[in-house]
């Protein structure tokens, strides 16, 4: 079972992480997010586990704190899809450092899905 992030009530912050639950053991683990930028924190959004890909649709964002000296916070509705892969593969990982390093396609002999 997994559970991607929510609300914590006593400091009103809305947290981007993913918990896995392995019910033989009775364990909960913490996973670590790679990649790009994974899903904001939120709360009442969708998801589901298909193969190895996490699905995340949806919610309501924290924007603005609740403040008390403003007395108000501000949530946002999201609109979105965040798919989470836990089996990634060398081409990912190649796609995922042509993107985060910004490497010009022009100057290596990369595939074209790169």
């Amino acid at each position: 079972m997994y559970i991607f992030a929510g609300c914590r009530h006593r400091d009103d912050q809305y947290l981007p992480e993913l918990f896995e639950y392995d019910p033989e053991i009775s364990v909960w683990h913490k996973m670590q997010l790679f990649g790009l930028k994974g899903p904001t924190g939120r709360q009442r959004h969708c998801g589901v586990v298909v193969g190895d890909c996490a699905y995340i649709f949806c919610g309501l964002a924290q924007i603005i704190s609740y403040s008390e000296m403003l007395g108000f916070g501000c949530l946002l509705e999201m609109c979105d899809l965040n798919v989470l892969n836990f089996n990634w593969k060398l081409k990912d990982l190649a796609a995922l450092a042509v993107l985060r390093y910004q490497l010009p396609r022009s100057n290596y002999n990369l595939p074209l899905e790169l």
